[in-house]
């Protein structure tokens, strides 16, 4: 989430979705985040996707190329790929409160994770958590990097994550 300039209590929410290229299931035409307080407000918003990426790509674009010579299986190859997909929505949060929590849910993950019993089944939950009370023109930290990197053999490789707090707290 970020204030939107010269506002109070109004934020544009995103949700960043990271989608095997690979797997069955097509992106989300728009995710449902789901809002509740401590102080009893709840409530549901629709995030709809954006058209173009604030690197210029358009919205659900391959992360990365891979390796030279070895592409992903967004451009035909057999190397793991991912498309990045943004959801956003304006929302004015109703009420000061010391405990919000932001959530999307998104279902049927892909059936080739090893990790997780029936895998198609399971659900991709995330949340944020806000307090009101103290600021009410504070922004998210976030990751300015996608979180996809391709290592490639022979060949030197350092990852920063890019976490950025605009707010500095």
């Amino acid at each position: 989430y970020e204030l939107i300039p010269g506002t109070t209590n109004q934020y544009k929410f995103t949700y960043k979705f990271y989608r095997d290229c690979s797997g069955a299931a097509s992106a989300p035409t728009s995710v449902t985040m789901c809002y509740n307080s401590y102080c009893g407000a709840s409530g549901s918003v629709i995030l709809n996707p954006v058209s173009t990426l604030p690197s210029g790509s358009t919205n659900g674009s391959p992360v990365g190329t891979g390796c030279p010579g070895y592409p992903t299986t967004c451009t035909g190859g057999t190397l793991p790929g991912y498309q990045e997909w943004w959801y956003t929505a304006n929302f004015t949060i109703p009420s000061t409160c010391s405990l919000w929590k932001f959530s999307v849910s998104v279902n049927a993950r892909n059936n080739a994770i090893l990790n997780l019993q029936n895998p198609g089944t399971q659900s991709l939950y995330v949340e944020a958590l806000f307090d009101n009370t103290v600021s009410q023109n504070d922004n998210s930290p976030y990751f300015s990097n996608p979180p996809i990197p391709y290592c490639c053999i022979n060949q030197p490789f350092s990852y920063n994550n890019g976490t950025i707090d605009v707010n500095g707290d």
